[in-house]
């Protein structure tokens, strides 16, 4: 006998990832997702969150953000949890303590570039461009 194994996640359980600086979390029938506007999303800072029914809107065509704000607060508030639970560096809190935009331009002209400089940073250092 075979058996397989599959992920059963309940559908009020809300799943997060996040990989160069974009970022999504479904939860339910309910998905919200932020990357840049320069790469074809509506972010101009950190509120470029949009927010979809995928049962309804599978293509993800429709922004319901505001529309729904409740439910985009409600994904977001998950994605603030999923962020700190699993220790993912995003948005500025991905900055260096103590670096501001005048003393680390480098960091703040682009979220991807900044993101990909942590990326190659040991647990527990800062990443070659602020030490």
């Amino acid at each position: 006998m075979r058996r397989s194994a599959s992920l059963k996640v309940g559908v009020s359980e809300p799943i997060g990832w996040e990989l160069f600086a974009r970022g999504a979390l479904r939860k339910g029938d309910w998905k919200i997702v932020h990357f840049s506007k320069k790469h074809g999303g509506v972010s101009v800072n950190d509120d470029g969150w949009e927010l979809f029914n995928i049962a309804k809107d599978p293509g993800e065509t429709e922004d319901l953000a505001a529309a729904a704000p409740e439910k985009l607060q409600e994904l977001l508030d998950c994605w603030d949890e999923y962020v700190m639970e699993c220790g993912v560096v995003w948005g500025q809190t991905a900055v260096a303590s103590g670096l501001s935009q005048e003393e680390a331009p480098e960091f703040w002209k682009d979220e991807i570039d900044l993101q990909k400089s942590w990326m190659g940073a040991k647990g527990g250092e800062c990443p070659a461009p602020c030490a």
